[in-house]
């Protein structure tokens, strides 16, 4: 769609090292096609346009493994890349651990990964989805300025390498935020929203408005707790940040692997109380019928992707792992391999983690039912992957009395352990918020320790 001739270019570079006597080589494509608009305090500031293409090179060479990028595909330029590349596999130490690049095998046939409209988007379509969202947030004088920003990207990757492999795709991705902050009487309070979804369709900027300026008005006026314990009922923004990491980055095979996860030796283990199912997913279709942000046919290797058990029943069944991780361990590769654009070698992460919904209701609902606690929104920290530590501050949530939220919550910060977080789970939601690769309901944990005044 983007029509920007990388598959031919990648295949050209495929074709010249073929000539070399190399053990394996692998070819990574990627073009960003990107449109951005950024809002502050209520006006248009910034509109930017940004296109990138360039390819990255693996070679393999007794077991020396070499990787170079460029963002030219001028053929004489390409032709110095290559020999560059095989230098370092002279040079470089052997890695012993290292078996082989993934084959070609049966893949998913997910569509609708790429959303044709984005790719004529105007300026004014795009201003005026901000201007929706500034009129829903405007909703009264205390209301002290909104700020946001709408982002739509196009990508089309190519995978090439000498086992076989050929895969070619193209996806889109949108994010829409928005950030208000509050004044009365010399207190102010802030909030946001967003969303980040494939399809215009999808993006609702009156909803994004209407809850970031009804956030930051009721934390106007908001207080420090005292220092205690009590339940926390965690918002899907809350939980997407904390477990996308405590659970998303924790279960990386390349983290097991180093020592740097506090769920080494943890499979097989029943580590929530209730029976949560949660699982890697790959391929994964939301409510509406289009695709998660992270599904996709395959990975950043070209491996088709998949559906991966990380907890059933409460018990952690899997690790996830790209091709280098699993044939260390002689496992199943689980399609994770992930890039940080065509500058990078393959690591490891998530693709959408689902987290399967409980019978508690929808969010009110946890409120109703807590006699004495928290509901937190948002907040920016994350655990500690090595030891399960998690003490963060609260930016935005509200304290509970006979299930109200009363007032909101400043200065003040949770701590908990990884480990007892989950075992601490006694409600989960009935409905599924996405947030970007993060599916998950509200849920509520108790016995949380509470550090303010």
């Amino acid at each position: 769609m983007l029509n920007d001739n990388l598959k031919e270019n990648c295949e050209l570079i495929e074709n010249k090292l073929s000539k070399y006597h190399l053990d394996q080589f692998e070819i990574y494509g990627l073009t960003t096609s990107q449109v951005s608009v950024q809002l502050k305090k209520g006006s248009i500031k910034d509109f930017t346009e940004y296109y990138d293409s360039g390819v990255g090179i693996r070679v393999i060479k007794d077991k020396r493994i070499g990787f170079a990028f460029s963002s030219s595909f001028d053929m004489s330029k390409v032709e110095k890349l290559i020999n560059r590349v095989i230098k370092f596999t002279r040079v470089g130490v052997p890695d012993l651990d290292f078996q082989k690049l993934p084959s070609p095998k049966k893949y998913p046939e997910l569509t609708n990964l790429i959303d044709p409209k984005i790719v004529n988007l105007t300026p004014e379509a795009v201003i005026n989805y901000l201007e929706r969202m500034v009129s829903a947030a405007n909703v009264n004088n205390k209301i002290y300025s909104i700020s946001g920003e709408f982002t739509s990207d196009i990508y089309h990757e190519v995978i090439l390498n000498s086992n076989g492999v050929n895969r070619e795709t193209e996806h889109s991705e949108i994010d829409i935020f928005c950030n208000v902050t509050t004044k009365d009487m010399g207190n102010t309070g802030s909030s946001f929203d967003f969303q980040s979804v494939r399809f215009l369709k999808e993006i609702e900027p009156e909803r994004i408005g209407e809850n970031a300026a009804n956030l930051a008005l009721r934390s106007l006026n908001s207080k420090k707790l005292k220092t205690s314990s009590m339940p926390v009922i965690f918002h899907p923004i809350a939980s997407s940040t904390i477990l996308g990491s405590g659970i998303g980055t924790a279960i990386s095979a390349e983290q097991i692997q180093y020592q740097q996860s506090y769920l080494i030796d943890k499979l097989n283990e029943k580590l929530f109380t209730m029976d949560i199912f949660i699982e890697d997913n790959g391929i994964y279709i939301k409510e509406n019928n289009i695709p998660g942000v992270g599904s996709s046919n395959f990975d950043a290797e070209g491996f088709p992707t998949q559906k991966t058990i990380i907890f059933e029943s409460g018990v952690l069944k899997n690790y996830i792992h790209n091709s280098y991780t699993a044939n260390k361990e002689k496992v199943a590769n689980t399609g994770n391999a992930s890039r940080f654009g065509y500058k990078s070698t393959p690591t490891i992460s998530i693709t959408n983690l689902v987290f399967h919904p409980g019978n508690d209701g929808e969010l009110n609902d946890l409120i109703d039912e807590t006699k004495e606690g928290i509901v937190l929104y948002y907040t920016g920290d994350t655990p500690n992957i090595i030891t399960g530590d998690l003490s963060a501050m609260i930016h935005t949530g509200f304290y509970i009395k006979d299930g109200e939220p009363i007032y909101g919550i400043k200065n003040t910060m949770i701590g908990i352990n990884m480990i007892d977080f989950f075992k601490n789970i006694d409600m989960v939601g009935s409905k599924i918020e996405s947030l970007a690769r993060i599916h998950i309901p509200p849920f509520r944990v108790s016995n949380v320790r509470i550090s303010g005044n």
